[in-house]
């Protein structure tokens, strides 16, 4: 009876190690002992595989790049987040909209101009949009891991009312 029990608690333990992992636990940031002896554990029996590998229309996402340059030819490059990771991950969800080839011209030329907003000395924008490609079950097997692709880019010019393509 104690044996049964016993694989009872480890299968438990198991499954919502899994469920840690499906959470992107890993990502969460905590570094302590037990972390540490988690991710160990998750190694040993693979409990931390996310699942998403194999899955190439549900695991992609969709991301965008902002080069901002003003007109001494000085640029920043970042993305857009938010103050948290839910609001990064809603923030990229909706860039998925960007699938859409009738969406991408109003919604990069609106972020162009939010952009400009930002930042008042900014001359030049280029939007880039990257999508995260995942490999095949046969492919991964053979050493090939998750890239980041460009799907397109846009280029925005500040006028005196507006920013022009």
């Amino acid at each position: 009876m104690m044996r049964l029990k016993l694989l009872i608690a480890a299968a438990v333990v198991h499954i919502g190690l899994m469920v840690l992992y499906a959470a992107h636990f890993s990502e969460w940031g905590a570094q302590n002992a037990l972390t540490k002896a988690t991710y160990n554990w998750g190694d040993f029996t693979n409990s931390n595989n996310v699942y998403n590998f194999f899955a190439p229309l549900i695991g992609e996402q969709v991301m965008m790049i902002y080069t901002v340059s003003d007109s001494t030819g000085q640029e920043q490059v970042y993305r857009l987040r938010g103050n948290n990771k839910e609001v990064t991950n809603r923030i990229n969800t909706f860039y998925n909209f960007l699938y859409l080839e009738e969406a991408q011209d109003i919604f990069c030329f609106d972020m162009a101009e939010w952009v400009f907003q930002q930042h008042p000395d900014a001359s030049n924008v280029r939007i880039q949009v990257i999508k995260e490609t995942m490999p095949s079950l046969e492919t991964y097997q053979q050493g090939q891991r998750a890239k980041w692709v460009c799907l397109f880019f846009k280029d925005y010019k500040k006028t005196a009312y507006t920013a022009d393509k």
